[in-house]
């Protein structure tokens, strides 16, 4: 689907709107009937990035808590750890958990017992993804100048913290 369909519109929207200075909306009013793919791309892309600042704001909130003076995720202990936690991998028996695996489900999520149980609310899990959209409008308010400055940025800093 991705080969034989989004790619060619993608490179069709893309000579189309260098082609005839305009958007990736207003590329297609060529023809009135091509006018709702501008609009589904848009949507298309916003609803992605929902999906993928939601997992920003998961890296987000990892980042966070890594600066804690014990990482809450490498010992067992804690009040989201069961009883089957266990921390030396060399000698797992069956049935027990990794920390991380544990601090993952139980402190992070939180996930509920099932289906019927929606579960609540995670504050720090919010305050990530409210702080990571903050982050990014202000990566993308001013339109394409600005987000030529912010590639500087997060093609560089990988590369620093990596070395």
């Amino acid at each position: 689907c991705l080969v034989t369909g989004g790619i060619p519109v993608f490179l069709l929207e893309v000579g189309l709107g260098q082609y005839m200075s305009e958007g990736g909306i207003t590329a297609w009013n060529i023809c009135p009937i091509f006018k709702g793919i501008g609009y589904g791309t848009t949507i298309i892309c916003f609803v992605l990035n929902i999906y993928y600042i939601v997992i920003l704001a998961w890296g987000a909130h990892y980042f966070y808590n890594s600066f804690s003076e014990e990482l809450p995720w490498a010992t067992c202990g804690h009040y989201w750890n069961t009883e089957k936690c266990f921390t030396n991998t060399s000698m797992a028996q069956n049935g027990t958990v990794d920390p991380v695996v544990e601090y993952w489900e139980n402190r992070v999520l939180g996930l509920s017992s099932g289906i019927e149980d929606i579960g609540q609310l995670r504050p720090e899990l919010a305050l990530s993804l409210l702080l990571v959209w903050i982050l990014v409008y202000f990566c993308v308010y001013k339109g394409i100048k600005s987000s030529g400055k912010v590639v500087y940025f997060t093609a560089i800093f990988p590369y620093f913290m990596l070395t």
